[in-house]
């Protein structure tokens, strides 16, 4: 019998969500939100996944930002909710200085 079992990884936009604070610029702009995870499959046929990590980067000062992922799926499934600078840990710094 032949048993085909792997892992993988995949990446998906969650799309661009309006009226985020940035903390690298200090401005409020549309970020994009990326879902990164890792997954078990069996036969091909994902089984459970793993390793599940949110990002949101900033289109102005091109700083990246990991999400917490409980505060991000409930901010990216409610349009309700808000994001604070607090949940969000700089990952890569803006590369651009402003003056406002």
């Amino acid at each position: 019998m032949l048993l085909l079992f792997g892992t993988g990884e995949k990446t998906v936009s969650k799309g661009i969500r309006p009226d985020v604070f940035c903390p690298g610029c200090g401005c409020r702009v549309s970020m994009l939100f990326t879902k990164h995870y890792a997954y078990a499959h069996l036969y091909y046929v994902p089984i459970f996944r793993y390793h599940v990590t949110y990002d949101a980067a900033c289109p102005i000062c091109a700083a990246m930002y990991l999400v917490d992922k409980h505060k991000a799926a409930r901010f990216l499934r409610d349009p309700a909710a808000h994001l604070e600078p607090a949940d969000m840990t700089p990952v890569r710094r803006s590369r651009r200085q402003f003056v406002l």
